[in-house]
């Protein structure tokens, strides 16, 4: 994903970032969450959307997002010999939904850049609020599924993935532009927009007040 919309960063996952999830999920009606936990045991999700520099853009309660939480490319000492650990978490609904998670790491560096699409082996079984929080666990949430593992030059990549919970879907690794669709600021990624399994054009617009992206 990439492009700027809002230069100054804040919620606004668009700014090009350093490693970047994106969930996506099945069922309409349904509330899935993501949690993102760095090395420094700081979490992302929709409780605490900011833990510089990274940020959730946006939280689907409604069904099938895309919900993306970014880190920033920027010089900072989490990407340092850094960790992220990703969990899954249904949050609400009664049927059981199937997810998608897209990965994409060192935007901004053509020689490191990758991007992975996982797609659920099995479904989230249902909704349990009272599962939530960053130390939440039980059957309606997927803790750990996948981590990222950043260099002590802050190159990252894929560290671990649960192979009971995702499998690798349409893998591209060091693209270019020659390689995959052009992006730009009023199109979306081409294994993203499939991602979505939605028909028709999908767009995004900037909330005003601020600047996070929403999907339409």
């Amino acid at each position: 994903m990439t492009g700027i919309e809002n230069t100054s960063g804040g919620t606004n996952a668009l700014v090009p970032s350093k490693v970047t999830f994106v969930l996506n999920w099945k069922t309409n009606g349904t509330d899935v969450d993501m949690y993102s936990t760095d090395r420094l045991s700081r979490t992302i999700y929709h409780g605490n959307r900011v833990v510089s520099p990274g940020y959730l853009d946006h939280d689907n309660t409604s069904g099938y997002g895309p919900e993306v939480i970014a880190y920033r490319n920027v010089n900072d000492s989490v990407f340092t010999n850094g960790q992220f650990y990703l969990d899954v978490h249904f949050y609400s609904g009664s049927v059981p939904t199937y997810y998608s998670i897209d990965v994409i790491l060192n935007e901004t560096d053509e020689n490191n850049k990758v991007i992975r699409h996982y797609e659920a082996v099995q479904p989230l079984p249902y909704g349990r609020s009272s599962e939530s929080g960053p130390n939440g666990s039980g059957s309606s949430r997927f803790n750990d599924i996948l981590a990222v593992s950043c260099t002590s030059s802050q190159i990252c990549g894929i560290g671990f993935v649960d192979n009971s919970k995702l499998t690798a879907l349409n893998v591209s690794q060091k693209i270019s532009d020659q390689s995959v669709s052009k992006l730009n600021r009023n199109s979306v990624h081409s294994e993203l927009n499939q991602s979505l399994k939605k028909s028709g054009l999908v767009n995004w617009s900037c909330n005003s007040k601020n600047g996070a992206k929403i999907w339409h």
